[in-house]
């Protein structure tokens, strides 16, 4: 059961020979009645209270969850980050990998090329070593057999001058 002030205010009793004094209770009942608008006015109050702290927990709940879908959409951005970074990591090494083994595989093509030109040079070194040997020896003989003969010549006492000259004319032309 639900009371107003006015409930209180406007309450009459029986009157009766023997019964309370009128007033003591009249003035009993006007002191209820204001201490009873006090409480629906601070109940009011509070009631309007407790729905702006409601309205307030529901903004912050709001604000709240708002946050929450704002760090999960960054730890998603930032694991989509790291993944990228990952890759593109991988990528990079494998592409430097592929360089180096180019490069590797180059330069020892390069190698192979310079040790043949090397080999090819000693080759023809060694053939004009021993082209130059042969013509030393060659040359050596012919002139071991041309002092040889000039030395029996110039013991025999019968030298012909015209044979010497012609002979060296050979040696020249070789």
């Amino acid at each position: 059961m639900s009371f107003t002030p006015a409930d209180i205010y406007n309450k009459k009793f029986k009157k009766t020979l023997r019964g309370y004094d009128t007033q003591e209770v009249d003035d009993y009942l006007d002191l209820i009645g204001v201490y009873y608008e006090e409480i629906i006015s601070e109940n009011d109050k509070l009631r309007l209270e407790i729905q702006e702290l409601k309205n307030e927990v529901e903004t912050y709940e709001e604000k709240e969850y708002a946050i929450e879908e704002k760090m999960n959409k960054a730890e998603e951005v930032v694991k989509t980050r790291e993944i990228t970074a990952e890759k593109e990591a991988e990528f990079i090494i494998r592409e430097a990998e592929l360089k180096a083994r180019d490069i590797i595989q180059n330069a020892k093509l390069e190698s192979k090329k310079i040790v043949q030109v090397a080999q090819n040079k000693a080759e023809e070194k060694y053939k004009q070593y021993n082209k130059l040997s042969n013509v030393e020896r060659l040359t050596k003989i012919r002139l071991k057999q041309f002092l040889e003969s000039h030395l029996e010549m110039l013991e025999d006492d019968n030298v012909d001058l015209q044979a010497i000259k012609e002979e060296l004319e050979f040696v020249e032309e070789d």
